[in-house]
């Protein structure tokens, strides 16, 4: 009696020590948290690394969080594809058994023995008639994983170019602004144009930072190597459907099928085959099957099942599936024309932003050529010109969002000069940082 109290005691032990570690694991686990968080880089600390436009792509592809979290869900689905056939793999089990009394003297384990082991093997093929089924399913979870990385790696690099394109025009914008001031109150507004420019600077670095996922360094990507975005070429492609797009489209039908499939499955035998030891199996209650290293006698078991529909739930939920894929057809007819609308629309825009900005430079170039000669002319004619800098630097700015959705859209190589290296060259710290 006195032992039994003593396991008990020592059980209720280990499990006060195990709940009361959960505070004591956190709060470990918080402190090297804050360790870490005194560690990061500043800002101000940072060293500026300048790298083109293409090492920057690269850099992204191999570190975007976005983009690793999409990797390892390829690589899932790929298990599960794996996991299919795994399935008539048997299971192993190795047992240890230990019986001792804790009052009276009797009680030796099973087989006369206080202790004892067995191997216990589990053979267990299931439904036959769905392995088919489900190797189609993973295969076709593994296409779309694959396609869903295809879709955000243009994604990043779309919001990579519309960051760096707009970090280049806030600075010429800055230049711009800088030039033109004058007057006795200049150098009060210089100190605010700075100071915002900053902090436009700062933005831009962890917007960009957090892209490349490294806040390691002051990244710079020059404006010369950024790519020549080509409107000739994404209106040659904008007259189609872009493939990918088309891909993800058609998958989402195939999946729509293949759920009727799995419905019509309802209707056909299901077959499943069983390998278990009958002195096991009653041992256990009925609860394990299989055999061990004392069992002699092993059976297998081939059962056939054929499920009738006597109450339509098969007949009901198939006419529903088949009702939903007919409306998934239509509305994927209706998101290919608002798609095609919408890229009519952006390319009409882009080479509109085009034209009027050739109007505007020949109506600015006109009036430079009007020869003021007076003081307050001069001066109305500078402040117009400043003016049209302005509008032309906000138009601009809507222009690098469109060129960004055609990227996402259609990709990076479709209008832009510079190719896509597969590594990044290690990064080259400013000799002025």
């Amino acid at each position: 009696m006195k032992k039994s109290r003593q396991i008990l005691v020592a059980l209720l032990s280990v499990f006060l020590v195990s709940a009361c570690s959960v505070e004591k694991f956190v709060g470990e686990a918080r402190d090297g948290l804050a360790e870490k968080y005194e560690t990061l880089p500043r800002y101000h600390e940072l060293q500026e690394s300048r790298i083109s436009w293409a090492a920057a792509i690269a850099y992204a592809d191999a570190n975007n969080l976005e983009l690793r979290k999409a990797r390892n869900e390829v690589e899932s689905a790929k298990n599960n594809v794996r996991r299919v056939f795994l399935q008539v793999v048997p299971l192993v089990n190795l047992g240890y058994y230990y019986n001792h009394a804790l009052r009276g003297s009797g009680g030796e384990g099973y087989y006369s023995e206080n202790y004892d082991y067995n191997i216990n093997i589990i053979f267990n093929i299931p439904a036959l008639t769905r392995l088919p089924v489900d190797y189609y399913v993973a295969e076709l979870a593994l296409f779309r994983a694959e396609k869903n990385l295809e879709l955000k790696r243009r994604e990043v690099f779309s919001r990579i170019y519309k960051t760096l394109r707009e970090a280049e025009l806030s600075s010429r914008a800055y230049v711009f602004e800088r030039d033109s001031l004058s007057g006795a109150d200049r150098d009060s507004r210089l100190v605010e144009l700075e100071k915002r420019r900053k902090i436009e600077e700062r933005a831009e670095w962890m917007e960009l930072s957090a892209l490349l996922a490294d806040a390691s360094r002051k990244w710079c990507v020059p404006a010369e190597t950024l790519p020549a975005f080509s409107r000739a070429d994404y209106k040659k492609v904008a007259a189609q459907i872009d493939p990918l797009v088309l891909t993800l489209m058609a998958m989402e039908l195939e999946a729509s099928r293949l759920a009727q499939i799995g419905i019509k499955l309802n209707y056909w035998p299901t077959v499943q085959m069983n390998f278990y030891s009958p002195t096991l199996f009653n041992y256990s209650g009925g609860t394990n099957e299989g055999f061990t290293s004392r069992g002699k006698d092993i059976r297998v078991q081939l059962d056939f099942y054929l499920q009738l529909d006597t109450r339509l739930n098969t007949y009901f939920s198939l006419k529903e599936a088949e009702a939903n894929h007919a409306v998934l057809e239509d509305t994927l007819k209706m998101q290919m024309i608002e798609r095609r609308e919408k890229m009519g629309l952006l390319i009409r825009s882009c080479e509109e932003y085009g034209e009027w900005v050739a109007a505007v430079a020949r109506y600015d170039d006109f009036l430079n050529r009007r020869g003021e000669i007076s003081a307050s002319a001069l001066l109305e004619r500078h402040r117009a010109s400043a003016a049209l800098q302005r509008e032309i630097f906000s138009q601009e700015k809507s222009e690098i969002d469109r060129e960004a959705a055609l990227i996402l859209e259609y990709g990076i190589d479709v209008g832009c000069v510079t190719a896509i290296v597969p590594e990044p060259p290690p990064p080259v710290v400013s000799e002025n940082a």
